[in-house]
């Protein structure tokens, strides 16, 4: 459980956002048990993002890039549309600078690699958070 707990207002409320139901799960759990940390939703389908961002008004979304769909590039303006205070971070598997440079114009504060170890991952979120 967070030590922080549910509902606490010091909390960085998170969306995490990934296609893959294993990959999903497990951030969301290494996250949601991460002092500091409350995971508000996890979802899968890119459809179901904008939605979730808008009922739960995350401090921060950990957005996929390779999404089904609408990729998280497309999902990011509706994003800061919907929650323009949200910050989004941005994992991805490719390795293209453009990937990187595209995301950072749309608005990501952070991209990263999906091999980076979970260490790497949350000092990034923590870095993206407001105040930080």
């Amino acid at each position: 459980m967070n030590p922080q707990g549910a509902g606490t207002t010091s909390a960085t409320r998170i969306v995490v956002v990934d296609d893959h139901r294993m990959v999903l799960g497990s951030l969301a759990a290494a996250l949601h048990a991460t002092e500091g940390f409350e995971v508000v939703a996890a979802v899968s389908r890119s459809e179901d993002v904008v939605p979730a961002v808008v009922r739960h008004r995350p401090t921060v979304v950990l957005l996929d890039y390779g999404l089904p769909g609408r990729d998280g590039l497309a999902l990011l303006g509706d994003i800061r549309t919907a929650h323009p205070a949200c910050r989004v971070a941005m994992m991805t598997a490719m390795r293209q600078r453009s990937v990187v440079r595209d995301a950072i114009a749309r608005g990501a504060l952070a991209v990263m690699s999906k091999s980076a170890p979970l260490s790497q991952l949350i000092t990034t979120l923590r870095g993206v958070r407001p105040g930080s």
